[in-house]
């Protein structure tokens, strides 16, 4: 791995972990409740990722 791509990981968890920090859940069927719950997903999927 490159440390571009470690980079660009840290900076999409970050993002995420943003997103899901600022965006409140609008409580629609197909709202931002689902976007959130993938971004802290993705959040603990890359910082596991990044230490091992």
């Amino acid at each position: 791995m490159t440390k571009e791509m470690i980079r660009l990981l840290n900076q999409l968890a970050d993002l995420a972990d943003e997103a899901s920090e600022t965006i409140f859940d609008d409580g629609k069927k197909n709202g931002t409740g689902g976007i959130l719950k993938l971004c802290d997903k993705l959040t603990m999927k890359i910082d596991e990722y990044l230490d091992n």
